[in-house]
Formats: structure tokens, C-alpha cells, sequence
């Protein structure tokens, strides 16, 4: 199977340290240059032959192993005698054979830009140490060869990755124009049809002359993402309707759904694509890193249209505001007692949505959730990709955190029946509540258990991702560097109680055994879709 560290092996390293002194003498050197050049990429193919996709220790090491061995072959005859064999290839092979399966560990064995620059630069690191004790020992700075090589392989699997991104955008952009009605229709075979019930949606972007809509829905829900959707789900099956705003104006929504495109930033948008709304969802979600510089922005144009419109406005959010469990379960009158920015910056925006209802300029009702999982959930999720893929594999899963200890997650169907709620229930407003989770908590590990179950596999493999590595990753990924400040909701139990929305509104969650079945389906599907 395709794996794309194979081929960043392939792309990033230099071919040897003699090959620029062999410039000058091309009719003579070109066959050995060549033979080292194309050990690259038979190094990949031989890698992945051999071990198949890196996703676990042995295939790392083994697959490393024999990339290491060919590189090494190459280089050693693209040095013409300028390298000796005997320590060359034994250095290469070791070098690529630790750094690799040290690397994929370090980043949870991901493909993204981040991580794969994050994996080149350790491989690198450990090649580079291993090859200079192997240069000639007339070699001068041989330190330095060291020293470059976690930057050459960091940049070469970089480039390997925005190649590959470019080839995504070029089939990206037919499927765009294909969805624009500008290029004719494409026959999608029947299996796959029933696995995709409804295609993606384009609406133009908003325009200030005015907003391309249907008749004014019900319900206008900001954010097009696995809770959005999930909320625009839940309010269909109600037979209510509803308009989608995201930045974009496309989504994978049915017909009769509106999505509108546009800056949720700005008041005069939102204002206008919420006229003649009920009820209005706060449900986007900026990236990790830009919280703080986007969030209250955002907040504040969708909290403009409530107020513009009088509609009421359902907030969607987490539960960071709280901090440190401390041993107690989380219910709606715990304090903001949070000490990490993200926490501080969701409780102070939680503060001004019930400031400006207790001012009677617009009715509020907040919707909290723990540690999501479910369809769509993606790699935003700590029950997502890191788990559900390798599952479905019999790969290695990998959490944060103790996976031993209790901890509650929320799955994204109950919270979008959750937000539904609060939208049309005349008692919701001015309070909070957490949406709804299964009253049985589990651990980590526990849970991880039932997927590798569902899947067909009696051996769970999970392992936990070191602090250390989180924070070497940081230096690469933004994202990471701000999830390390959350990790203590990690290490102790951390139980979020639902039993008031339940209580007193009825609302119930889905049990967690159905809840990772169909996640998993949901995996399985879009894998066979692929």
C-alpha cells in the first residue's frame, strides 16, 4: 500500500558527499552517479515492499533497514572510492534503521507537512551522526555533514509532501468544477452512491449586494465542520430548515439545505444571512493556534446577528473553562477555575454570552461538551484518526495522556441533538448545559479495547505519545504546541456530568458500545471510498 514515507525516503537525501566533486568529470562518473541518484527511489520501493506502510515499530525499523542498505549501496558507488563500502553501508543502514522508527514514533506515525518535516529531521539527525563517523578520515568538516543533514531530509520530505498536495489540488479542483455544473456529470457506481447519500454543495459567496438564499430558514447554523454538519442533521430530522455558513460556502449537504460562504467576522454578513432565523448556532472553530487572535471575533459576529435578528443564539462549547478536575466530576455550576490560555479565552467568552443575556439583549442558551469522537471527528479529535485508521489496520493506535484513567467523551451525533435542542426547548435559554454522554465512564484504554473488538481483532495495540515527543513535534506543528498545555485532562480522571440536560430536558446519549460501532462503520466506508 502507498505510503508516503517511502517516497519522501526516495526525494530527500543528498547522494553522497562526492558527488559535487565529480562534476567536472561527467562522460567517466555518470554511470555511478546514476547508479547513486536511483538508489533513492528504488530505496523506497523496496522499503515499502519489504515492510509495507510505516505504522508500527517493526515496520519502521525494518522498512528503514532496507532503505538505509540501497541508499547506502548507491551512495557508496556514486563516491567512487572516495567512500568505503565496509563503513559507508553499514552506517547508512543503521543510520535510516534507527532514525526512522524513531522519528515515526516521535510524531504518532502521521503523514501531514508538519509531521513528515518533524520525522525527516530525526531520521536525518540519527543518518547524519551515523555517516560522518563513516566519511574518510581526511574529510573536513565532517561536523558539518552532521549538522546538514536533519535540515536536507526535513526540507526534502517537505517538498515531497507540497508535490503531493499539488497533485490532490489539480483532482480537487475537477471534483470542484464537476460540483459547479462545469464539467459534465460524472456516473458514480451504486455501491459508492449509497455510501455518499448526498454530495457536496456550492453556493457563490455572500455578495453585498445581497445574500444568494432560499426563503428565510428556521435555523442558521456558522460552522460547516463534524459538529455543524451533525447539528444540521439533527435539525432535518426534526423537519426544520436550515442554512449552512462556513468561509468557504460548500459543504456535504443535502438540497434543500442553503450554504452560504463568507468572514463570520464581519456583522453586515452575518446579519444578513440570519434574517428571519429562530435560532442562530455559534458552532465554528478556528484553528488550534489561532484561538485567541480569532475566536472572539468570531463569537461577536454570530452574537451581532442574534442580537440584529432577534433570534435566539445556541452556543456551542467545550468544557476548558473549568481546569483541573481535581478529583470531582464536572457539572454546569463547577467555577472557571481554568489556569491554561485556551481555558481562560473560552471562559471569558462563555462570561460575555451570559453578560449580554442577562442585559436582555439576546437570549442564550450554551451547549458544552467533553472530548469528541465520531463521524468526521478527523484528526481533531483525540478518538479519531490516531485510533480508528490503525483499527481498522491492526496498526498501533495512539493517545495523549494516561489511557488507564476515566476519562468522558462526547460523540458528535449527541452533541449535534444536543445543540437541536437547546435551539427549540423553551426552557434552554439563559443557562448552561452539558450535552449529553453515555453516565457509564471509561477509560482510554477501555474504549481503544471495544474499537480493536469491533473492528475483528482480539489484541489491542496502544501505545501513549511521550510528552517529549509532543513537544519536539511542537517545534514543527503550531497545533501540537498548543495541545500540550491541555494534556492534563489527561492524566486524571475527568468526568464530564450530562445528567441535567438529561433530567430535565430528556435528552439522552447514544450508549458508547453503538456509538464506536458506528464510527467505526463510518471509518470502514470512507476508507472503501477512497
Amino acid at each position: 500500500m502507498h505510503d508516503e514515507r517511502y517516497e519522501a525516503l526516495a526525494a530527500s537525501a543528498p547522494s553522497s558527499p562526492a558527488s559535487a566533486r565529480m562534476a567536472g568529470r561527467p562522460l567517466r562518473s555518470w554511470a555511478v552517479w546514476t547508479a547513486g541518484f536511483l538508489s533513492f527511489p528504488i530505496a523506497g520501493l523496496a522499503g515499502r515492499a519489504v515492510a509495507g506502510r510505516v505504522d508500527s515499530p517493526t515496520a519502521a525499523l525494518v522498512g528503514g533497514a532496507v532503505t538505509g542498505l540501497v541508499i547506502g549501496i548507491g551512495q557508496s558507488l556514486a563516491g567512487h572510492r572516495r567512500l568505503d563500502p565496509r563503513r559507508w553501508i553499514p552506517a547508512t543502514t543503521i543510520g535510516i534503521g534507527l532514525g526512522l522508527p524513531l522519528g515515526a514514533a516521535l510524531v504518532g506515525y502521521g503523514t501531514s507537512l508538519p509531521v513528515l518535516a518533524a520525522m525527516g529531521a530525526v531520521t536525518g539527525l540519527v543518518l547524519g551522526i551515523a555517516q560522518a563517523f563513516a566519511l574518510p578520515g581526511r574529510t573536513r568538516l565532517r561536523e558539518a555533514w552532521g549538522v546538514a543533514m536533519p535540515a536536507l531530509w526535513a526540507l526534502g520530505w517537505s517538498r515531497h509532501h507540497a508535490r503531493r498536495d499539488q497533485r490532490r489540488r489539480t483532482v480537487h479542483g475537477l471534483r470542484r468544477h464537476g460540483g459547479s455544473g462545469r464539467l459534465g456529470p460524472v456516473r458514480i457506481p451504486a455501491a459508492r452512491a449509497a455510501a455518499r447519500p448526498y454530495a457536496r454543495r456550492y453556493i457563490r459567496p455572500y455578495a453585498r449586494e445581497g445574500v444568494p438564499m432560499n426563503d428565510s430558514p428556521n435555523h442558521v447554523v456558522f460552522g460547516a465542520g463534524a459538529i455543524g454538519l451533525a447539528t444540521v442533521e439533527a435539525l432535518r430530522r426534526r423537519g426544520e430548515s436550515v442554512r449552512l455558513v462556513n468561509r468557504s460556502g460548500s459543504a456535504p449537504v443535502p438540497e434543500d439545505v442553503d450554504v452560504v460562504g463568507g468572514d463570520a467576522k464581519d456583522p453586515a454578513f452575518t446579519t444578513a444571512v440570519a434574517r428571519g432565523a429562530r435560532v442562530v448556532y455559534q458552532i465554528l472553530n478556528p484553528p488550534y493556534h489561532q484561538w485567541v487572535q480569532q475566536f472572539p471575533g468570531l463569537q461577536a459576529g454570530v452574537l451581532a446577528a442574534a442580537e440584529a435578528t432577534g433570534a435566539r443564539l445556541v452556543s456551542m462549547e467545550n468544557v476548558y473553562m473549568y481546569g483541573r478536575p481535581g478529583g470531582r466530576p464536572f457539572t454546569e455550576t463547577s467555577p472557571n477555575a481554568a489556569t491554561t490560555r485556551k481555558g481562560r479565552l473560552r471562559g471569558g467568552m462563555a462570561d460575555h454570552l451570559l453578560a449580554a443575556h442577562r442585559a436582555g439583549r439576546v437570549e442564550v442558551a450554551i451547549g458544552r461538551a467533553s472530548d469528541y469522537f465520531g463521524p468526521r471527528g478527523g484528526g481533531q479529535t483525540v478518538l479519531g484518526d490516531r485510533v480508528f485508521r490503525p483499527a481498522l489496520r491492526g496498526a498501533t493506535a495512539g493517545v495523549i495522556g494516561d489511557p488507564d484513567q476515566p476519562h468522558t467523551y462526547t460523540y458528535i451525533p449527541d452533541i449535534g441533538e444536543g445543540l437541536a435542542l437547546l435551539g427549540e426547548h423553551p426552557d434552554a435559554g439563559g443557562e448552561i448545559w452539558h450535552l449529553p454522554n453515555d453516565p457509564r465512564t471509561h477509560t482510554t484504554r477501555q474504549l481503544v479495547d471495544m474499537v480493536y473488538h469491533l473492528a475483528g481483532h482480539s489484541r489491542t495495540r496502544l501505545r501513549s505519545v511521550p510528552t517529549l515527543a509532543l513537544r519536539a513535534l511542537g517545534i514543527f506543528n503550531p497545533t501540537v504546541r498548543e495541545l500540550i498545555e491541555m494534556r492534563y485532562e489527561f492524566e486524571e480522571p475527568f468526568i464530564v456530568d450530562s445528567g441535567k440536560i438529561t433530567d430535565r430536558l430528556g435528552a439522552t446519549a447514544t450508549p458508547l458500545e453503538e456509538a464506536l460501532e458506528q464510527t467505526l462503520a463510518d471509518y470502514r466506508a470512507r476508507a472503501q471510498n477512497a
